[in-house]
């Protein structure tokens, strides 16, 4: 097990009831793997990390990457605009 940080903005912070917390994962968790975790422990959360920007530290991040130790994980819901 690791421990990370997770990050949540806008509608996602209204949804899971925080805006960050210390979250552990098991070693080689991606970043999918995290978000389905997230669903299962906060279930206001499914269906809303799909369409989301993850970062890793200041990193853009896709589903397939494997979260370091020790990262801040950040959600950010996409921005409208026209």
């Amino acid at each position: 097990m690791k421990s990370i940080k997770i990050r949540l903005f806008a509608s996602l912070k209204e949804k899971a009831g925080f805006s960050h917390r210390e979250y552990e994962i098991l070693d080689n968790t991606t970043v999918k793997q995290l978000k389905i975790s997230l669903e299962v422990d906060f279930p206001s959360l499914r269906t809303h990390l799909d369409n989301v920007l993850v970062l890793i530290g200041n990193e853009s991040a896709i589903d397939e990457d494997e979260i370091p130790a020790d990262s801040i994980v950040t959600f950010l819901t996409p921005i409208g605009g026209g």
